[in-house]
This record gives C-alpha cells, sequence and structure tokens, in this order.
C-alpha cells in the first residue's frame, strides 16, 4: 500500500473528514450552474490521528522541491505539518491568517512570524486547494509583507503544498504564481471512493462537475 492508499483510508476512515452528497440532494448555484459543494472536507481531522499527522508530513517532504528557508502556514488546520516541515529544515515558521472570511470574499492577511532577509525558498502550506484564490492571495500578502521587511523576492522563489486539491496542479500553479504540489487530488479520491463503494460512478460523475470550471475531467 503506497502512501495515498494509506493517506485516503484515513480520509475516509476518520469521522467527518469526507462528507458527500447524493447527487439527488446537491442543489445547483444559480450564480455558476455548478452544484454547491457536493463533497466537503473538514482536513483539520487528520490532525487527531498520530500516524495521519507523520504520514502527511513524510509525504508532504517527499514533495519539497528545495530546502525550505521560510514555511507559511495557509491554513488552520496545517500549522502541524507546518512547524515539522520548519523544524526539520531550520527555517522559519510563518502564519498567515485572514482578517474576515465570506463565501468568496478574500480579505487582507495577517501574517505572524519573521524571516531573516536571505530566504531563497519560501513553502506555502495548504490543507485543501479549490479555486485557488486563497493561495493566490496570500502570495500576494506573503510579497508585501516581505517587501515591508526590506525583501524583494521573485515569485519563483514559492513553492505550495496542500493535502487535496481541486483542480490539476500544474493548471493551479499558473493561476496562483505558486508552483504547487498535493498529496491527493480529486480524481484520485473519486476512483478509490468508487473502488471501495463509498458512492457510484455515476454519483463520481457528478463529483468531478465541481472542477469542471478549472478543467475537463472524464471519470
Amino acid at each position: 500500500m503506497d502512501g495515498k492508499e494509506k493517506l485516503l483510508d484515513f480520509m475516509f476512515s476518520i469521522d467527518g473528514l469526507v462528507k458527500y452528497s447524493k447527487p439527488a440532494d446537491i442543489v445547483a448555484n444559480p450564480e455558476t450552474g455548478y452544484p454547491t459543494v457536493p463533497i466537503y472536507f473538514n482536513m483539520k481531522l487528520l490532525t487527531k490521528n498520530v500516524e495521519a499527522r507523520k504520514l502527511v508530513v513524510s509525504m508532504m517532504t517527499d514533495l519539497l522541491i528545495c530546502e525550505p528557508e521560510a514555511v507559511f502556514a495557509i491554513a488552520y488546520g496545517v500549522e502541524y505539518y507546518s512547524s515539522i516541515l520548519a523544524y526539520n529544515y531550520d527555517a522559519n515558521l510563518l502564519v498567515v491568517r485572514k482578517e474576515s472570511k465570506g463565501y468568496g470574499t478574500f480579505a487582507d492577511f495577517n501574517i505572524v512570524g519573521s524571516v531573516n532577509g536571505d530566504e531563497k525558498c519560501i513553502v506555502l502550506v495548504d490543507d485543501l486547494v479549490g479555486t485557488g484564490r486563497t493561495i493566490k492571495k496570500a502570495r500576494k500578502n506573503i510579497t508585501k509583507f516581505l517587501k515591508s521587511e526590506g525583501i524583494c523576492i521573485d515569485k519563483k522563489r514559492f513553492s505550495g503544498i496542500s493535502i487535496f486539491s481541486d483542480c490539476d496542479d500544474k493548471l493551479m500553479s499558473e493561476k496562483t504564481g505558486v508552483k504547487l504540489f498535493s498529496l491527493i487530488k480529486m480524481e484520485e479520491l473519486l476512483e478509490y471512493g468508487i473502488d471501495r463503494e463509498y458512492f457510484t460512478r455515476d454519483e463520481a460523475s457528478v463529483y468531478a462537475k465541481r472542477s469542471e470550471q478549472y478543467y475537463k475531467y472524464k471519470i
């Protein structure tokens, strides 16, 4: 059993982490025409399982493209993973917080922590990437924060790791300006759910429509 399969086992076995509606119960968003969150994830629940935490850190480490000098925790559920990565690489740990949050709206971010001034590799850690707006907004605010510290940094130095991605990593990297890597992708989760009979292939096709606005997905 590889890491992805183990992580999917944890995601589906931890009560409340993955929630999904039957297609008949999914209501379309009147503005977009797409189903309104047919699958919901509470990634913070992963941190309650010691083995799951260790697995996520190990998988994130394998995806790093450079040794980070600064690690930014974007979501509330990723401080643990971010702190371990920062400790393992003797990097600065910074926490990014939204001042306020509403559906589809993003305020400026508060950034807590400090940098040395010579960061060449910056890693953003998030639990879930959907539209990419949070990561993109975070990158812009982090850039402003670094400039306020007298540091001008090219966006090529930014990379990001998420536990789950609703979209293709390459496409999202182009959209956000952050080279993104995800541990689990939507198509992998759907295939796992079909294979374990959590839902049918027809139901999975409905869930996949949540991602169709980003790329053409065929289950």
